[in-house]
């Protein structure tokens, strides 16, 4: 990857679907060692399935689902949670939000599933 990539200059760091399924105790360190490392003026996307205003009837359900793929156990986090990945970086407008409020050619897109999640995008540690 070095033979690609100076990371001496700035980079985008894309952690898409990917934080929900670490545990709090491993993935917030990660996080942290990936920006530390981040030339100035880098970026980190995130995308991640938040629990929202669910309840923990459905959250539950939900966890059930994932833990019977694949993919493993999920770990929904309300936003607050979400938002500790990007200390040291300043959120980019428009800040958090809602996957149904992103926009295609400058349209709403509308889901396919009805999945809780966020977008957020931040800019150099």
């Amino acid at each position: 990857m070095t033979a690609h990539l100076d990371f001496g200059e700035p980079v985008g760091l894309l952690l898409v679907a990917v934080l929900h399924f670490i545990p709090d105790e491993a993935a917030y360190p990660a996080v942290a060692t990936l920006r530390d490392r981040l030339a100035p003026g880098s970026h980190l996307v995130i995308s991640h399935v938040s629990a929202g205003n669910l309840d923990e009837k459905t959250v539950e359900k939900g966890r059930q689902i994932y833990s019977q793929s694949q993919a493993g156990m999920a770990v929904p986090r309300p936003r607050e949670d979400i938002e500790r990945f990007f200390e040291g970086f300043e959120l980019l407008r428009p800040g958090p939000s809602a996957r149904t409020r992103w926009a295609v050619y400058g349209r709403p897109r509308r889901p396919a599933l009805s999945v809780r999640g966020h977008r957020f995008t931040a800019g150099g540690p």
